[in-house]
Order: C-alpha cells, then structure tokens, then sequence
C-alpha cells in the first residue's frame, strides 16, 4: 500500500507515514474483546461514572471472561 501511495496517490502520504505507529487489536482469538472492553473503560473514566482502577480492573475481567468463552466456543 506504501508502495501505491507514494507512485499514485501521495496526498495521502502524511497519512502513510503513521501507519507503524497506529493501534490495531491484538492478534488472538477473539482480541477485538480487548480494544472493546478498553474503550468501554475509558468512556467510563472520561464521564466520571468509575475511577481508572475501578474501570480497568472490570474490563479486564470482562475481557478475559470473553477471551476465554471464545477459545471454548472454537475448541482452542
């Protein structure tokens, strides 16, 4: 993509050059559980419903909860 960017369309190149840098949800089974659970917490944080430890804590265990119904589901 880096390489059409540049030779066709390099007004996007600024956008390109972040791309090593950019998240992307974890490479497991499931790992989309991780990024929702986070930005779940964040939001919670963000409108002052939890304080960080509170909200990290439950979307952790939300996560792994999830993770973990996901590796049973597909026998993994």
């Amino acid at each position: 993509f880096k390489d059409y960017v540049e030779k066709e369309n390099p007004a996007k190149g600024e956008a390109v050059k972040e791309f090593d840098y950019g998240y992307c949800d974890p490479k497991v089974l499931n790992g989309y559980a991780i990024h929702d659970n986070m930005a779940k917490a964040l939001d919670q944080i963000i409108a002052g419903k939890k304080d960080s430890k509170q909200a990290l804590s439950d979307a952790e265990k939300k996560a792994r909860q999830e993770l973990d119904e996901a590796k049973k589901a597909f026998g993994k």
